[in-house]
């Protein structure tokens, strides 16, 4: 009888309850490890949240900054960009004063003098049409807005016979280019 293995002798089951409540233990201790374990974490990611607070604000004014000096931000040096290129089209057609009016009608703001991009801008800032933009949208709208009189000039189109549709076609020649700049160019719409 003594050949037998030790796992089929009648002892077997008291064992295996052995063997279990040992296993049982160990889970126990196991939660109980994972527990204290997540708690440390979690007043040590506590402890780095007011130091990596001061971290992300840092880093977030720094973003800003950047996007403001290249013009990501700060839509208005984009805007006058773009009302230069628009009113050097008009004034080659000698209809400067159509496309003021067009604006103001547009927008309904009132462009002061001289009529120039600063005033457009200006113009632009009180606009209804503007304040429901972000400056990143904005900054898109007057990117769109100089290529498009950008490419009226470089096609020959800043002539009095052919302005009329060429300030006609300014909001359907950039509309595509404005819907691109908000999905593929900003990084977000602040």
């Amino acid at each position: 009888m003594s050949a037998r293995p030790p796992l089929l002798r009648s002892g077997f089951s008291s064992g295996l309850s052995v063997g279990w409540r040992v296993k049982s233990g160990l889970v126990t201790a196991l939660r109980g490890l994972v527990l204290v374990s997540s708690l440390s974490l979690l007043g040590l990611n506590a402890c780095d949240t007011a130091a990596d607070s001061a971290d992300l604000e840092a880093e977030r004014d720094l973003l800003l900054w950047v996007l403001y000096q290249t013009g990501d931000y700060n839509w208005y040096p984009v805007c006058t960009a773009s009302q230069t290129v628009a009113l050097n089209c008009a004034g080659a057609a000698s209809a400067s004063s159509l496309y003021i009016a067009a604006l103001e009608t547009l927008w309904s703001s009132s462009v002061a003098s001289p009529q120039t991009g600063d005033e457009i801008c200006n113009a632009a800032n009180l606009s209804h049409v503007f304040n429901q933009m972000t400056p990143g949208a904005r900054a898109c709208y007057f990117r769109c807005q100089q290529n498009y009189w950008q490419s009226q000039i470089d096609g020959g189109n800043c002539t009095a016979l052919q302005y009329s549709a060429a300030l006609s076609g300014a909001a359907t020649g950039s509309s595509a280019c404005f819907t691109s700049c908000l999905q593929n160019d900003t990084r977000f719409l602040y």
